[in-house]
């Protein structure tokens, strides 16, 4: 199972919930879909729109507001293999944790701690033995991820380590 949204904070009156989704494709959580959650019940999506940007996301099995704000800060699940397929420059998050990473010139940097999506842009969080550095996931600066062999390179500018 992994995560596709959390829900966040109670809309309107009917039950309705933002919901946030770190997804590029926040359409695909529409009616019918039904999450899991992890305490092992499902939510059956009965409604979904975007209001000011926002995902908002009604369950057949929430009614009103107090049913909603009790699901704040739910994580809402699908089986892996409803994922949809990617493309070949395209990785998964958690399947960039704990890979190798090295400069360009071979040297051991330290391993990826977690990915972190947001802000001007994604990035790597590499645990090195002077304590976790930020490496902004952009071409210019990670020009080769290899899952296969379980690294990560990376062409940091001097300072940013």
């Amino acid at each position: 199972m992994i995560v596709v949204g959390t829900v966040g904070k109670a809309h309107a009156l009917r039950g309705e919930v933002e919901v946030i989704t770190g997804s590029n494709e926040p359409d695909r959580l529409g009616p019918p879909t039904v999450f899991t959650t992890p305490d092992g019940s499902t939510l059956t999506v009965r409604s979904y729109r975007r209001h000011h940007g926002r995902v908002i996301i009604g369950f057949e099995e929430v009614t009103d507001r107090t049913a909603a704000e009790a699901l704040r800060g739910t994580d809402l699940l699908i089986p892996d293999e409803e994922r949809r397929e990617l493309a070949e420059d395209e990785w998964w998050p958690e399947d960039l944790e704990g890979l190798v990473v090295r400069t360009v010139g071979g040297e051991e940097v330290g391993t990826v701690a977690r990915f972190v999506t947001g802000g001007p842009q994604d990035r790597l969080v590499v645990a090195t033995p002077a304590g976790d550095r930020d490496i902004p996931f952009v071409s210019a600066l990670v020009p080769e991820v290899d899952i296969e062999r379980g690294v990560v390179v990376i062409d940091p500018p001097t300072d940013l380590l």
